[in-house]
């Protein structure tokens, strides 16, 4: 698991910085998000 945290800190890091610029930065955070939670879950 905290592979995929440190994973999404980076990711959240990239939005942070260039989410408002960049729709497909923030498009990939939440399918990346959404990957985690889903493996987290399974």
């Amino acid at each position: 698991m905290s592979n995929h945290e440190n994973e999404l800190k980076d990711l959240l890091g990239l939005v942070q910085s260039s989410g408002m610029q960049c729709p497909q930065t923030l498009a990939l955070f939440y399918d990346e998000l959404a990957t985690i939670l889903g493996a987290a879950n399974s």
